[in-house]
C-alpha cells in the first residue's frame, strides 16, 4: 500500500522557520488552533484542590497549544492521580511498609 506523505507541520512550527516552503498559510486553521487551546484558568471542577499545583506544572510546562479543551478532564485525571500517588507515597514511607 503507498503512503501519502508526511503529515503537514503544525502552523506554529511553520512560521518559527519562517514558511520554508512560501506557500500561503491557511489564517483559518490558525486561529481555530488558538481558539481550541486550554487556558490555565479552565481546571475543571473535579480537580482536587491538593491537585491545583500538578495542573498549574503541566499548563505552565506544555507546549503552546499542546492542550486542547478536550483535553480537559484527561489532564484533571491525571492531576488527581498524581496527588494521590504521591500523597500515598508519603505515608508508606511514614509507616515503613
Amino acid at each position: 500500500m503507498v503512503t501519502r506523505g508526511r503529515k503537514p507541520a503544525p502552523i506554529e512550527l511553520k512560521l518559527l522557520k519562517g514558511n520554508p516552503g512560501k506557500r500561503a498559510i491557511n489564517a483559518k486553521a490558525a486561529v481555530l488552533q488558538q481558539s481550541e487551546a486550554l487556558a490555565q484558568d479552565a481546571a475543571p471542577e473535579m480537580l482536587l484542590p491538593e491537585a491545583q499545583a500538578y495542573w498549574e506544572h503541566a499548563i505552565a510546562h506544555a507546549p503552546r497549544g499542546l492542550l486542547r479543551k478536550l483535553d480537559v478532564y484527561l489532564l484533571a485525571a491525571w492531576c488527581n492521580a498524581a496527588y494521590r500517588y504521591e500523597y500515598n507515597m508519603r505515608l508508606a514511607a511514614k509507616s515503613d511498609v
